[in-house]
């Protein structure tokens, strides 16, 4: 597969980048800047040998092997701030777009995550909510893995929600138009090859008050510009896409939506975006 430019969906000069890596080719765009894999792998080959599970498993071995005091440290400093913090921050964002929903009249509420994994995120931010409201919540997942889609059915069929096992693009499909409240893309746009098309059917299947809440990781960080090839954010091949704020911003307004907030400090390693229709 040989891309085009991910923001404009056209062929725009690029240049082949220093983190190029073995088969993976990694380019950037002088006219958009956005840097990407220019020959990721099909849909095929992700569902099986390159399942993120497995690359994820496989890749944290990697950085254990290469640096072991780096990644001993920085496993320590997770595991102390998920000590610290009662919610992931991308519950707590969620969370706070639904009771806004709820304050403006809303009287039931769907909340999407694509590339849900287990469906962790979506349980945990249902039965929170549940908890403290009486509105109900549905929450739908999409996932690609075979194994992960159908444990977060098993979990979200028991709070009224569903997993879709299918493609980003493919699972968006099935959902009705105008139909969803929150759209969750929390690590998952840099793993799309057809991100500018997911954005559009995203907004599609926004409601009219609707948000989506992007976290990806941020190439213009600090980090990355210290650590070069070792940064954290480099995953071959199913890291397709590397976005600065200036290029999130530019194909969330190239989809035809606005960034409502993006949080993108150049100390974090990830950067987030409020979105809306």
């Amino acid at each position: 597969m040989n891309r085009q430019n991910p923001i404009t969906e056209t062929k725009t000069r690029v240049s082949i980048s220093k983190y190029s890596k073995d088969e993976w080719i990694i380019v950037e765009c002088s006219e958009t800047g956005i840097v990407y894999l220019q020959n990721p792998p099909d849909y095929s080959r992700l569902v099986d040998e390159l399942a993120w599970e497995k690359q994820f498993s496989e890749e944290r071995a990697r950085r254990k092997a290469r640096e072991p005091v780096a990644f001993f440290i920085s496993s320590a400093i997770k595991k102390l701030r998920s000590k610290l913090r009662k919610k992931e921050r991308i519950e707590t964002v969620s969370e706070k777009i639904l009771k806004q929903l709820l304050a403006n009249g809303k009287t039931s509420l769907n909340v999407l995550d694509v590339g849900c994994g287990i469906g962790e995120k979506l349980a945990k931010i249902a039965n929170h909510m549940n908890s403290k409201q009486s509105v109900p919540i549905k929450s739908i997942g999409i996932e690609i893995s075979q194994a992960q889609a159908a444990e977060a059915n098993t979990h979200l069929k028991k709070i009224g929600g569903y997993c879709i096992h299918n493609s980003a693009i493919g699972g968006l499909k099935e959902i009705s138009d105008n139909s969803i409240d929150v759209i969750i893309l929390c690590s998952f746009l840099e793993h799309e090859t057809s991100p500018l098309q997911l954005l559009k059917i995203c907004k599609e299947k926004l409601d009219r008050h609707g948000k989506i809440v992007i976290k990806v990781p941020n190439f213009a960080s600090f980090n990355r510009i210290v650590r070069q090839d070792k940064w954290c954010g480099f995953r071959y091949p199913d890291h397709v896409n590397y976005f600065t704020p200036k290029t999130l911003r530019l194909i969330v307004e190239h989809s035809g939506l606005k960034v409502d907030s993006l949080n993108a400090l150049p100390t974090n390693d990830n950067m987030w975006a409020i979105v809306s229709a």
